[in-house]
């Protein structure tokens, strides 16, 4: 993303020196968001920003879109749906499901939202890819066992939608079993336009301690993280499904518990390649995370757990003062690429260290 001026929330296209072009697409920030093909290191491009023709725009009318029916923001490239996002209070708490490879391919574990033969059906609570921890300030807002904590969406703060990208944010309480409030969750879900291989989606979470006046302790516990996916049961470890880390860790044995800048899970789901990888930003809390990652099916950044993750060596635990807040940033990617795991480093980096953008002479409109 970067930031132009005098565009007035107007599409625009960029135009390269040889003549190709890309959509951009201006958020309510101010701000703008582009994709690039691939770039080498140190490689400079230029572009001309321009209106996009008439033509352009209806074809790129579709693009990323978000809908609003009965508790669920529904997240569309196109006509394809990339994930449901389901707020019920039905749920202790708001989960993503599905999260589709391209082409359809669901990535994370139906049960318990529905039955698919031959899948697991264990762990209720790991809902797809959800948000939660299991120790705050003594409240498991993350089993569903008696006594547990909530997480209660208060509000869809924004939507946007466009060529390049559709975001939503929501501002959720997490709440104790007799549904008193413990803090406040702000979530920004951002979806990139996918090419034939990729979903790209980030989530930055921010949880503030202003709902009460004491301070917040985030307890040492394995059970529990920030981001969470159970993988679909195809990909788990335990039927062929492969683990892997920055450094080279393979499944659980060598993964579980160590700091990386990424985990990804992959493997093959009805003979079709395919996976989901989970990015820890430099920028989110005590990055690179630790992974609370098991050979069935579960993959949860939790950068809290270290009493379990070093035999007792250390106390991950944090205290959150009144008022005070922490932030994550993840990018989960979901793929059809049989050599995923081979660039999950070269994605990385494009996420924590995109190209850096230059804007100078921007028109003040760019309306004809």
């Amino acid at each position: 993303m970067f930031t132009p001026e005098g565009l007035a929330g107007e599409p625009a296209m960029l135009v390269s020196e040889s003549g190709s072009t890309l959509p951009v697409q201006i958020l309510s920030d101010g701000s703008a968001a582009l994709i690039l093909d691939h770039a080498a290191a140190g490689e400079c491009r230029k572009y001309r920003l321009e209106p996009p023709a008439a033509a352009e725009r209806t074809a790129s009318s579709d693009g990323m879109k978000v809908t609003v029916r009965n508790h669920t923001l529904s997240v569309y490239q196109d006509d394809s749906l990339v994930t449901r996002y389901c707020h019920s209070n039905k749920y202790a708490r708001p989960f993503f499901f599905p999260v589709n490879a391209p082409g359809g391919l669901c990535v994370t574990r139906s049960y318990p939202m529905q039955t698919v033969a031959g899948e697991t059906t264990d762990h209720p609570h790991h809902k797809s890819l959800w948000i939660a921890h299991g120790d705050v300030s003594g409240v498991d807002n993350w089993s569903e066992e008696e006594g547990h904590g909530h997480t209660r969406q208060l509000n869809i703060d924004t939507i946007e939608e466009g060529p390049v990208l559709a975001r939503f944010g929501t501002t959720s309480l997490w709440c104790d079993s007799r549904n008193e409030p413990l803090l406040i969750q702000k979530l920004s879900a951002t979806f990139w336009r996918g090419d034939v291989s990729c979903r790209l989606m980030d989530f930055d979470i921010q949880l503030t301690a202003n709902v009460r006046p004491d301070d917040l302790v985030f307890g040492d516990t394995k059970e529990g993280g920030i981001l969470s996916v159970r993988v679909a049961s195809a990909l788990e470890a335990k039927r062929g499904g492969s683990i892997q880390n920055v450094y080279g860790g393979l499944q659980e044995a060598e993964c579980w518990g160590k700091h990386s800048h990424w985990c990804s899970y992959s493997g093959e789901i009805d003979i079709r390649p395919c996976g989901i990888a989970v990015f820890d930003h430099p920028d989110s809390f005590r990055s690179p995370t630790t992974w609370h990652v098991r050979d069935y099916g579960l993959m949860t950044a939790n950068p809290f757990g270290y009493s379990a993750f070093t035999n007792g060596r250390t106390n991950g635990s944090y205290i959150l003062r009144a008022g005070s807040s922490i932030a994550f940033k993840y990018r989960v990617i979901a793929h059809n690429d049989a050599d995923f795991d081979s660039k999950c480093s070269a994605r990385y980096l494009d996420f924590a260290f995109p190209p850096q953008v230059r804007v100078s002479g921007a028109p003040k409109n760019l309306i004809p």
